[in-house]
């Protein structure tokens, strides 16, 4: 099979570096707990009243930065793939698609996924591609499988490629009323998705 994961929400945790630089960078703290691992929108610090001018702010540090994203700490998520990935790489080809911004974000994420998800140990090397219409990759790579964690995203590529099994990492920040549903499968964690496509590896 050919599969597309995403990286930050799905494998990476984003948001707690993401907060802590927002507190550096602006002086103050408006996150509320659930924020850390659920936030409730997409781009709930808006929502907890940081303005346009901080988050450009915050955002042009995170886009000239040549470590922001190698540093972040795993979620769950990459722990699971991390023990099946020899396999994984074995009998598949495996994509890691992301829309980090930045000059330097695709080594980041190379050396992110070297740490994180033992590459070192396999023959093999990770293969990143930085794309913000995710539609288009899925159908372009004709991939079997493709994994989210952002609703339109999962959204697009099931609409791109109805062949592929799209699956939707659920979160608050991504339950969309009056979401098409049909076009990709709600699952609760990267190890559900794995149990559900990988039976037979």
């Amino acid at each position: 099979m050919r599969i597309g994961l995403d990286v930050d929400g799905c494998l990476a945790n984003f948001n707690y570096d993401y907060q802590q630089r927002i507190i550096g960078m602006t002086g103050h703290n408006f996150f509320q707990p659930c924020d850390q691992e659920n936030p409730p929108t997409w781009n709930y610090p808006e929502l907890r009243g940081y303005t346009k001018d901080e988050m450009e702010k915050v955002w042009k540090y995170i886009q000239t930065s040549d470590d922001f994203f190698e540093k972040l700490l795993p979620l769950d998520g990459a722990t699971s793939l991390d023990l099946v990935m020899p396999g994984l790489e074995d009998h598949h080809d495996i994509y890691f698609i992301t829309n980090r911004p930045g000059i330097t974000a695709k080594r980041q994420t190379e050396r992110w996924l070297f740490h994180w998800l033992n590459y070192g140990l396999t023959p093999y090397t990770p293969t990143v591609l930085i794309a913000e219409d995710k539609g288009s990759i899925v159908e372009g790579l004709k991939l079997d499988v493709y994994l989210d964690d952002k609703w339109e995203n999962a959204f697009e590529a099931g609409f791109a490629r109805p062949k592929c099994h799209v699956y939707l990492l659920d979160r608050p920040y991504n339950r969309i009323v009056n979401a098409v549903q049909s076009l990709f499968t709600r699952v609760s964690s990267v190890q559900e998705m794995l149990d559900l496509e990988l039976k037979n590896l």
